[in-house]
């Protein structure tokens, strides 16, 4: 618990184009004691032997240090030890973590994974541009699994277990197309909008869960 806000956000939708937004407003700065309180609260819960994963997404408020992801992977033992918590990452700032050593799963868009290389925004429609870019990734910054969006269309996954290695590219259906052809939506007459906004970490909890029960990447991050 801490003593102000963190923030609010407010989603806004233009009805003629359906472009989405949102405004978020600046949290609250969070004290030297509530930051010590935080990671100690985290130290204690990754202490617990049933813990099987742990997911860090977004960005901290104020407050918290650039570091705070590295602290919360340094609790974690090396991804190369078998039976501890899987570290699942779907950030792209405050991320010296990102070199540890501790990542097993790394989700984000190609946009944020051009950008973590140097390289900019991702322009290329290519799909296999997209899965290069995720085995380079995967490379760069030694993490086994690394999974890329790339708006409604592409995604690609690029996975090492041992000395085997898999990449898989996935092309995503239009889903107004097919909302057009259900039955409670083929009556309405007025467009379909599509709220975009929390998308990613919608696919980030359904990819996370999947593998935590399965084990799969491929399978995991298709559902």
């Amino acid at each position: 618990k801490v003593d102000q806000p963190t923030r609010k956000t407010t989603t806004l939708l233009d009805e003629k184009t359906g472009d989405m937004t949102e405004l978020i407003e600046p949290s609250a700065k969070l004290s030297t004691t509530e930051k010590a309180k935080i990671e100690e609260w985290i130290k204690d819960i990754l202490s617990n032997p049933r813990i099987k994963g742990v997911a860090l997404c977004g960005s901290f408020p104020p407050g918290l240090s650039p570091n705070t992801y590295h602290f919360i992977s340094s609790c974690l033992l090396p991804n190369n030890i078998v039976d501890r918590p899987v570290l699942f990452v779907d950030a792209v700032s405050d991320l010296d973590c990102l070199k540890s050593g501790r990542i097993d799963i790394l989700k984000i868009n190609a946009d944020e994974a051009s950008n973590l290389l140097g390289k900019g925004s991702f322009l290329s429609d290519s799909k296999f541009d997209l899965e290069n870019l995720a085995l380079e990734v995967s490379n760069s910054f030694r993490i086994p699994t690394v999974a890329l969006t790339n708006g409604p269309k592409l995604a690609a996954l690029t996975s090492t277990s041992g000395s085997d290695r898999i990449s898989v590219l996935y092309t995503l259906p239009d889903l107004v197309e097919i909302l057009n052809q259900h039955p409670e939506f083929a009556s309405i007459n007025s467009k379909i909008l599509l709220n975009p906004i929390g998308a990613g970490d919608t696919c980030s909890a359904v990819f996370f869960t999947e593998y935590l029960e399965t084990k799969n990447p491929e399978q995991s991050f298709k559902k």
